[in-house]
């Protein structure tokens, strides 16, 4: 699963829930950081990356898997709107932040 460091400086748009430091700090690696609840995601077509905050803000396992189902869900959409594209070979990162 790749990694994002302070060397990539790509301009993804992500979440990490609502910790202002993390925030801070992913915005010093060139990232946005976008504010989002427990149960949502944060989705960035342009470069097909998606996020949830899940274990950073769960106060229970049933809040993680809400946020981690709707993950799942859009990738799944990612991955069907691009079914039958010739030649398409698309890779999808998904990191658990």
């Amino acid at each position: 699963m790749p990694i994002f460091s302070a060397d990539d400086k790509l301009a993804h748009q992500l979440t990490i829930g609502t910790d202002g430091g993390t925030a801070q700090a992913l915005s010093s690696m060139g990232a946005t950081h976008v504010s989002c609840p427990v149960h949502g995601c944060v989705i960035e077509r342009q470069n097909k990356l998606i996020s949830t905050p899940a274990y950073m803000l769960a106060g229970r396992i049933n809040e993680a898997a809400e946020g981690i189902n709707k993950t799942v869900q859009a990738l799944m959409e990612m991955l069907d709107s691009n079914k039958g594209t010739a030649g398409n070979s698309q890779t999808y990162y998904l990191p658990l932040l």
